[in-house]
């Protein structure tokens, strides 16, 4: 089997969760990573001592004959670190959000398009979840009828000591936002993946409990047409005394299904035993990894495998930079909206 040779760049919290996803993949080979904090490099190298290390990426990229760049930096670095790998030759996938603000997304998206010959691709692991497959999939072949609408909750907790391991963290030039740009954004994602294309947006924030902690919103409400003419409602806050807690409900003309913390349900009436069946077998034999904090789904490793093969095997990628592009689109028009007090025509950056 032909091998891929990795970097990975920011060595943060997320970065164990790659690092444990890529030892379960036999086509790659992470042989570098980069951290601008020694002491990061330093904790990492200590249970990882074969990787090569390196404070400047631009050594890493030269050294290291790499065929892929991981991006697990802070929100506001994504770019800088993509750009430079897809100039260096380098596949390139990144965490999201893909981007902090607009602007840098458009960017991005510019450099990337001259790159054709590269793969790129993002993460957004909770769509290689089972249940969401079965619930997205019971929904496009019609279980429900037509969309009328379709609801977001999500609740969690996100504490001073949380914002204070980051300097980044709760900032808006850094971060971009916060409960809705970092933690609900794979939630936000499910939604535009069942609701397509957004035509308009709306949102209100608040800061009801972190003032003085952080600049961004811990409280987020927003309203989204689609262009289906299903409209959608997000509900968000990680300032909640549960840890995390999520609820996606799709109302359509012949029913109701809701996703609950990863389980389905679904409306009286409604039948979906053939499909809970499949569900059922699907769960058995695609476990979620043990990679990550719970919360994180466990599924990196499929992620991660989705884009190996699509440098390796020409496959088309399910989280595509240009599909992540979108959802980090929608998220920074929201923003928008809710810090100008206005209704906004979406405009899609792909």
């Amino acid at each position: 089997m032909e091998e891929l040779r990795c970097g990975l760049v920011g060595c943060g919290v997320i970065s164990g969760t790659h690092i444990e996803a890529l030892e379960s993949i036999d086509c790659a080979n992470l042989v570098a990573v980069c951290d601008v904090r020694p002491e990061r490099l330093e904790n990492l190298l200590d249970k990882n001592p074969h990787l090569n290390s390196y404070l400047k990426l631009g050594d890493m990229l030269k050294d290291s004959e790499l065929d892929v760049v991981i991006v697990c930096t802070d929100h506001a670095s994504h770019v800088e670190v993509a750009i430079e790998a897809f100039e260096s030759g380098c596949h390139v996938i990144c965490e999201k959000p893909l981007t902090a603000c607009r602007e840098e997304l458009n960017h991005l998206l510019q450099v990337r398009q001259t790159h054709p010959d590269l793969k790129a691709g993002g993460i957004f692991q909770n769509r290689f979840n089972p249940s969401f497959r079965a619930f997205h999939e019971m929904i496009q072949d019609g279980k429900i009828g037509k969309v009328l609408n379709l609801g977001l909750l999500h609740r969690c907790n996100r504490t001073e000591s949380y914002y204070a391991k980051d300097d980044w963290r709760g900032t808006l030039e850094r971060e971009g936002g916060s409960s809705m740009i970092n933690q609900s954004i794979h939630f936000v994602d499910y939604l535009l993946q069942i609701g397509g294309e957004v035509d308009q947006c709306s949102g209100f924030e608040g800061n009801l409990t972190k003032r003085g902690l952080i600049e961004t919103e811990d409280v987020f409400a927003g309203c989204l047409r689609f262009k289906s003419g299903a409209l959608g409602s997000i509900n968000l806050t990680n300032a909640s005394s549960e840890s995390w807690v999520y609820r996606l409900t799709v109302a359509g003309e012949k029913g109701t299904l809701e996703l609950v913390d990863g389980k389905i349900m679904a409306s009286a009436g409604l039948k979906w035993e053939e499909e809970k069946r499949r569900l059922d077998e699907a769960l058995e034999t695609e476990s979620p990894g043990g990679e990550g904090k719970s919360y994180y789904g466990g599924y990196h490793r499929q992620n991660l495998m989705d884009f190996f093969s699509s440098i390796l095997d020409g496959k088309n990628l399910e989280v595509s930079m240009e599909s992540q592009a979108t959802t980090t689109a929608v998220v920074h028009e929201l923003y928008r909206a809710a810090r100008e007090g206005q209704v906004k025509k979406f405009k899609s950056p792909c």
